[in-house]
């Protein structure tokens, strides 16, 4: 079986699979995106809604995969495998849609707010005792960019006047460029990005708003802290990992590497699987939030009666954030783990159009 065919197949297993995952990511109390009280945690509905999304992605995830095979194993055309994925993605939002429209439904027509004290509970001590990052794990993916960059500026002076510029999951050359430093050195430029909006993004987290328990604010202080922590170690391996493979690929280009090597064919993708199955493991040993974090020695137990302030009407569809009374321009996910931009903050729109310009902007 070709290094293609390996590679995109693990792609799409890991997608089904975090797929499949995504409910037990998130908190007991936000179900497909929807805010409900404590004691409907147990709703039958809201666990028939888990089965029925769970045996959707299963059976379209086996469909898409026998079907987007097929389809490239008659054509050839193994760009439609990238299409499939993408397509893949869009259908697993429709079925998340589903399920979201029909709890609001049913929460809106049962009343599950009624008689319910809504609160919010906040950390006052996050902006004086922020929490404590493990940025020493940043290091690996500084020095894997320091290490690129040196090997780049030590082949430049020799490289040919044209460059390879892309490859195909089985290491053939598909596309190519003149030299320049552009050119030659993207792949190092495509480092600097990632592992500065990592660095942005571990100084801005230990003051982001935190999404706590009202029921549980203490012990939800507690995991929401070591969810950030937890989740900036798992995106520091990602990075770093993703680093690596970008360093294999720009060995390849400067002829330090055989075009045909086993480690372009595999190594890349193998090395972003590693990353991005372990921020999957993390993400699901902490939950959305940490609610899943032991806390040691917390035995709080759960304030009767009182409920998170129904907020949906600021999420459309359970997972765009849209507040314009809310200086946080960042926020926890309701759909998925991790954070999400508030797109009814300015900086938000800042930070797109960055991610837009990183992207375009090198291959202008």
């Amino acid at each position: 079986m070709s290094a293609f065919y390996v590679s995109m197949g693990l792609i799409y297993l890991l997608l089904v699979v975090a797929h499949l995952l995504m409910p037990s990511f998130v908190r007991p109390t936000l179900p497909f995106g929807v805010r409900v009280p404590e004691d409907r945690v147990g709703d039958p509905t809201i666990a028939a809604e888990r089965r029925a999304y769970r045996i959707w992605v299963l059976l379209i995830g086996v469909v898409a995969v026998a079907l987007v095979g097929a389809v490239v194993a008659v054509t050839g055309q193994q760009s439609l495998v990238a299409v499939g994925l993408a397509l893949l993605v869009i259908v697993y939002w429709v079925v998340y849609y589903r399920a979201h429209l029909h709890l609001q439904a049913v929460k809106t027509r049962e009343g599950w707010f009624a008689g319910q004290h809504q609160a919010v509970a906040v950390d006052t001590d996050l902006l004086t005792s922020p929490p404590a990052l493990p940025w020493g794990w940043v290091l690996p993916a500084v020095a894997i960019l320091v290490a690129t960059a040196a090997i780049g500026v030590h082949q430049y002076p020799g490289l040919p006047a044209t460059l390879v510029v892309h490859w195909s999951a089985g290491g053939t050359p598909t596309r190519f460029a003149p030299r320049s430093v552009a050119s030659a050195f993207s792949g190092v430029f495509a480092q600097a990005g990632l592992t500065l909006i990592l660095a942005a993004l571990g100084a801005f987290l230990p003051r982001m708003r935190q999404d706590l328990d009202a029921a549980r604010p203490t012990a939800s202080a507690l995991q929401a802290r070591g969810f950030r922590r937890a989740m900036f170690l798992g995106l520091a391996v990602l990075t770093a990992c993703v680093n690596l493979s970008l360093l294999v690929t720009s060995l390849a280009q400067w002829g330090v590497l055989a075009s045909r090597s086993a480690l372009l064919a595999y190594g890349p993708i193998a090395l972003t699987l590693v990353g991005a199955v372990g921020v999957i493991a993390v993400a699901f040993r902490a939950g959305q939030g940490g609610f899943r974090l032991p806390v040691a020695g917390s035995t709080e137990p759960a304030r009767p009666g009182v409920a998170n302030r129904d907020d949906d009407r600021n999420w459309i569809g359970g997972a765009l954030y849209f507040n314009r009374h809310d200086s946080s321009f960042l926020v926890n996910k309701r759909y998925g783990v991790g954070w999400t931009l508030n797109f009814g903050h300015p900086i938000a729109w800042v930070v797109v159009l960055a991610l837009v310009a990183l992207v375009v902007v090198p291959r202008l």
